[in-house]
């Protein structure tokens, strides 16, 4: 449905501390969230983790904003279409993403999701 670009992909990312993924499990468990790694293709899904990387993603005539976030089992990406910013939305911050969960070129991704900045 929606193809990422050949390019290679300029994100930088690496793994969360210990204490951050606990800290992460303990809003995961409050908002009855599910862990990054047990989302499954073509189901909603309500995940927290912290944003690891962000990207515009120039598409034809349009632009999505990427957003990927980790929680300590694995990453997921929010694809926000039209957009170039969300205010508040920052490296380091920890969200909630909710939304039905594609996979694509072998990544996990929610397109448009419904988000909260934690």
């Amino acid at each position: 449905m929606f193809r990422r670009p050949t390019k290679p992909n300029p994100r930088v990312s690496s793994t969360l501390t210990e204490n951050a993924a606990k800290q992460i499990a303990v809003v995961r468990e409050g908002k009855n969230a599910i862990e990054c790694a047990n989302v499954l293709q073509r189901k909603r899904a309500r995940v927290v983790g912290e944003v690891k990387s962000m990207r515009i993603v120039p598409r034809g005539d349009g632009h999505w904003f990427e957003v990927v976030i980790e929680d300590g089992t694995g990453k997921i990406s929010g694809w926000f279409f039209g957009k170039k910013k969300i205010a508040g939305m920052q490296l380091g911050s920890v969200v909630l993403f909710e939304g039905l969960v594609q996979l694509d070129q072998g990544e996990m991704t929610i397109a448009n999701p419904y988000y909260e900045l934690l």
